[in-house]
């Protein structure tokens, strides 16, 4: 997934007229420079143009994309699942080129300039070369092979969009990919408010309680600063660790005043990282409550939210303090001290039994025996809330 993304981030800025630099490239995929250079160079080793600045002369002559090189392949003889494998695509990305590489052929054997197609000329151009070292008989196999229907996964939009264009308005498989990439492009050009910078993730909405398949839940768009401009002054060549923290508080945070909770496989996916990652980053700031699903809603293995905040302030901290470690809101931070000093104190003192609060206060068990536990811990006369 990382090198995926590398090579697809360098391939598309240089296709909108920019590149990157290494330092850039590695803070916004969170990965040191050393790595981005261990990680490029098989791809450059084939021959793959990745424009990136003060790179090597060696590395800018003589170079074809990546996507030629992959039809290359598998004009070769290569299967369609090594070329992919190989070169990092996924079936959507490897179908579109396919088809890509057709309509090259298409446009060069009608004559018509390439500024006309919404492929970039230099793409387009390295296609028709292509198209140029293989036989008639060959070129009219790929033709055939390539314009075939190749489903997509089901559980895709593009998929059932795809679906009804051919099933209910009788659309050639290429017309109706064309046609999506059309809805695509337009979508683009309508969504110019959003900043650059951000993107839209779906996430768990925070109404979803805890224990809820995650497959029934209710995903909610939100608007995340993928990348901001204090991650500038983050960017260390031999080390990602503080970028990446700064960017799970600020993507959690960010998510939660949306009404939305992240999970940690969530922010891995973001980040481009192992879970585990995101666990050690957790384990090395323990006296910050991030707002992730597990911890929002209790489902994590750690100490729940609302006792982590209550312990802090029966130990002197003042809210300010408080939000500083937590991440929490004032708000958040008041309504949970009201709630435990009104409901769960109140509840306790009563005699009820800890199965009955669960109920009342909509929380997990395991919430309910932290809170007894501080109960306990602070049922003094001088520890009182």
């Amino acid at each position: 997934m990382q090198n995926a993304r590398l090579l697809r981030l360098i391939e598309e800025s240089y296709l909108q007229g920019a590149v990157f630099d290494q330092p850039k490239l590695g803070m916004v995929t969170n990965i040191t420079a050393k790595s981005v250079r261990s990680r490029l160079s098989p791809y450059l080793q084939k021959g793959i143009w990745l424009p990136l600045l003060e790179q090597k002369r060696e590395y800018r002559l003589n170079r074809i994309f990546r996507s030629t090189c992959a039809l290359e392949e598998l004009i070769s003889g290569k299967s369609n699942a090594e070329v992919m494998s190989e070169f990092l695509y996924n079936e959507n990305q490897w179908e579109s080129i396919k088809l890509d590489f057709v309509r090259a052929i298409n446009t060069a054997k009608c004559g018509d300039k390439m500024e006309q197609t919404d492929m970039h000329p230099e793409i387009a151009a390295e296609y028709a070369s292509l198209a140029e070292k293989v036989s008639t008989q060959s070129l009219s196999k790929l033709r055939q092979e390539f314009m075939t229907y190749s489903p997509l996964l089901q559980d895709e939009p593009a998929f059932n969009l795809l679906t009804v264009l051919q099933e209910e308005h009788n659309f050639s498989p290429a017309k109706a990919r064309a046609y999506l990439r059309m809805l695509q492009k337009h979508a683009e050009k309508a969504n110019q408010n959003r900043p650059a910078t951000s993107i839209i993730y779906y996430a768990v909405s925070d109404r979803e309680p805890p224990g809820k398949s995650l497959a029934e839940c209710s995903l909610i768009p939100v608007n995340l600063s993928y990348v901001h401009k204090e991650d500038e002054a983050l960017i260390n060549p031999d080390s990602t660790s503080r970028l990446k923290w700064k960017r799970i508080l600020r993507y959690t945070t960010e998510a939660k005043s949306q009404g939305a909770y992240l999970s940690q496989p969530d922010l891995a996916y973001l980040l481009g990282v192992h879970p585990e990652v995101i666990q050690k980053q957790m384990q090395e700031h323990t006296k910050v409550v991030v707002p992730t699903r597990g911890n929002l809603a209790d489902m994590g293995p750690g100490i729940s939210h609302m006792a982590r905040i209550v312990e802090l302030y029966m130990q002197g901290y003042t809210e300010t303090q408080i939000k500083y470690r937590t991440g929490h809101s004032y708000e958040s931070i008041e309504a949970y001290l009201k709630n435990f000093s009104t409901y769960v104190v109140g509840l306790f003192e009563q005699g009820l039994p800890k199965n009955l609060i669960r109920k009342a206060i909509g929380k997990s068990m395991r919430v309910v025996n932290s809170c007894a536990r501080l109960y306990e811990k602070f049922n003094t006369t001088s520890g009182r809330l």
